[in-house]
């Protein structure tokens, strides 16, 4: 898979919702890594790349408690 397909795809992840009695099907932590995945993938010039790789860990480890009903209804 091309970068640029995988940080797509990852990013398509993360904005879909399936949700089953409150529980979302869909994880956002593994979004976040196949945008981490692909963007990692990139050329090392790519502007602004470690920044990126930097928000986007932040963001992935955000995303696995809010993943769980519990925490988002507290």
């Amino acid at each position: 898979m091309k970068p640029l397909q995988s940080v797509a795809m990852g990013y398509v992840f993360i904005a879909l919702y399936a949700r089953f009695n409150g529980y979302d099907a869909y994880a956002d932590p593994v979004g976040w890594v196949l945008v981490l995945l692909g963007v990692r993938r990139l050329p090392a010039a790519t502007p602004h790349r470690g920044a990126v790789l930097g928000l986007g860990a932040g963001a992935a480890l955000v995303s696995v408690p809010l993943w769980f009903p519990a925490v988002q209804d507290a």
